[in-house]
């Protein structure tokens, strides 16, 4: 009886599941109570739209960066400190009956992953409503404050999204589809853990399928570059991606197309010099960050834990300091006395040089090399290794409290404790892309130079975001239905692609045949909603670029 009486209110066609999309890192619009009276940024009892606002002016640039700032971080009760006087939320609040979300994550900078900007079939939104979806009734958008960490959103929103899941399952009378981009992912697993250690049912009779794209679920090397070091990151200068074949490798445009670059050099567009240094003060109070970055990995046995820094420290051997000025530290361009090298990179960042001079008449001993001709006497080097620490996933807290970060080593800590790479035990469509150059591991030459200085890269198979590594997780869980791969599509256009959009329709319409028959197309074939291909893809994110000037920001 009761099904017979939902069935006949539901806003869904009969057989079809409701869709509940999550918002992903920095790619929601989020809105700001400011009731600091002392402050030029009060926003006079109205709730002000500032990151997602294509209008934004410039006078408010520094607003919001304010805005975006936490105060700090409770170790004991892990959760963010917010700035006094200033309220955060996901653009529209929460409504009143818990639905209403689409808001927050279907307008960002004046287009969305999910419409496009456009009314058509070649985004989810258009999609779905064509085959009789309706917003916010079977069609429903879940935004948060994506700044945040778990036990944050286990008393600001997880509750939300469960009335929010409980009130779609009783008026469509079906189970929901839950899928998003990116931090979606872990956010969503999170968010059942939550539900499960408050229910074990919960999820079993609430949820019919899990669809993460490009989630990652054992962080993202570039967030993790983030939170350690600067704010911009280096690329590495070999380009090699051994996993790779064959590898989509970026150009240098493509290099800047990840959300830490992308804001920071917006912001330095605003606010000139100081963008970089007041970025990282920001973001390093950023839960989230810590969250997104690289931990153990549960789904191996034993569980894994990855070595993610590398760092020479800066004792060079011996034979390097030998010669007095012809001296050389790990990693340097030049000797103790200034004898710059012809060839500033002739020692990698791990390597000193045993360095002498010899007559300009004479060839440099064997295991030499000449690093410089001077007029008389020529610079003759050999080089040696220095010694590293390599720090693990598990080592990072230690890794940050070297440094003198006693606050984000907590909130590593913290994000270690809360791993998203068990099983969710609940049946997953895992999408994600590869085959493209993609940060999977960081090395400075010492920790005394970590907050300063750019790190040198090594690059390895992904999507230019998230490493595969971390992807991958969900293709080891007994939970897991199916994987789909996308071959060579950057992270950031994964909700553009058709293919992508072709599974979450069959799941959620339950055309089972159609995702079984799914297989992984060729590079070539990747479908974008421009009608374009994987050699596009720069092409399209230009052109989102061009309708405002955030357009196309990474979301990770």
């Amino acid at each position: 009886m009761f099904s017979l009486v939902v069935n006949s209110q539901a806003a869904i066609p009969a057989g079809y599941h409701p869709i509940v999309v999550t918002g992903p890192l920095m790619g929601q619009s989020l809105e700001f109570l400011n009731a600091d009276e002392s402050s030029w940024c009060n926003t006079k009892g109205e709730w002000k739209w500032l990151w997602g606002n294509p209008a934004i002016a410039k006078s408010d640039v520094l607003c919001l960066l304010d805005s975006l700032r936490l105060e700090g971080w409770d170790k004991e009760e892990h959760m963010a400190i917010p700035k006094p006087k200033v309220q955060v939320r996901p653009k529209g609040g929460y409504s009143d009956d818990r639905i209403g979300g689409l808001e927050a994550i279907a307008s960002f900078f004046g287009s969305g992953f999910l419409d496009g900007g456009r009314d058509d079939k070649s985004h989810l939104g258009p999609r779905m409503r064509a085959l009789g979806y309706e917003n916010d009734k079977s069609f429903i958008g879940h935004g948060y404050d994506w700044r945040l960490g778990v036990r944050d959103w286990q008393v600001s929103s997880f509750p939300v999204l469960r009335d929010l899941i409980e009130n779609a399952v009783k008026k469509n009378g079906a189970k929901v589809v839950m899928t998003g981009i990116s931090m979606s992912g872990p956010y969503t697993h999170a968010f059942l853990s939550w539900a499960r250690a408050h229910d074990a049912e919960w999820p079993a009779n609430h949820i019919h399928a899990f669809i993460p794209v490009g989630a990652p679920f054992n962080g993202a090397v570039m967030a993790l570059g983030a939170v350690i070091s600067s704010v911009t990151q280096t690329w590495s200068t070999e380009g090699e991606c051994p996993h790779c074949d064959p590898a989509k490798i970026p150009t240098p445009n493509d290099t800047k197309d990840n959300l830490v670059d992308r804001l920071s050099l917006w912001f330095k567009g605003e606010i000139m010099d100081i963008a970089d240094e007041v970025l990282k003060n920001v973001i390093w109070n950023w839960p989230s960050m810590y969250f997104m970055s690289t931990g153990l990995d549960y789904s191996t046995n034993p569980p894994t834990d990855p070595v993610v820094v590398t760092m020479a420290n800066g004792r060079s051997p011996p034979e390097c300091s030998m010669y007095g000025d012809t001296a050389t530290k790990c990693g340097a361009t030049e000797t103790k006395g200034g004898w710059k090298f012809t060839d500033p990179k002739y020692l990698g960042e791990q390597q000193c040089g045993e360095c002498m001079w010899t007559s300009v008449w004479n060839s440099c001993t064997e295991g030499y090399d000449k690093t410089y001709s001077g007029w008389t006497q020529n610079l003759c080097c050999k080089r040696h290794e220095c010694d590293a620490k390599s720090y693990k996933a598990s080592e990072l807290p230690e890794l940050m409290r070297k440094v003198g970060r006693p606050g984000s080593a907590d909130m590593m800590e913290y994000a270690l404790s809360v791993s998203t790479t068990t099983d969710p035990g609940v049946p997953v469509h895992c999408v994600f892309a590869h085959n493209i150059q993609t940060f999977t591991k960081l090395a400075f030459t010492t920790s005394e130079d970590l907050q300063t200085e750019q790190a040198m890269v090594t690059l390895d198979d992904g999507d230019q975001t998230v490493n595969s590594a971390s992807a991958e997780v969900c293709t080891r869980w007994s939970s897991t239905v199916k994987v789909y791969r996308i071959p060579g599509a950057v992270h950031a256009a994964l909700m553009d692609v058709d293919q992508v959009l072709d599974v979450i329709e069959a799941v959620a319409t339950n055309e089972d045949q159609k995702w079984k028959d799914w297989k992984e197309p060729a590079m070539s074939d990747v479908k974008f909603s421009n009608n374009g291909t994987v050699a596009a893809t720069k092409d399209l994110l230009i052109a989102k670029k061009k309708k405002s000037f955030m357009n196309g920001i990474f979301q990770v």
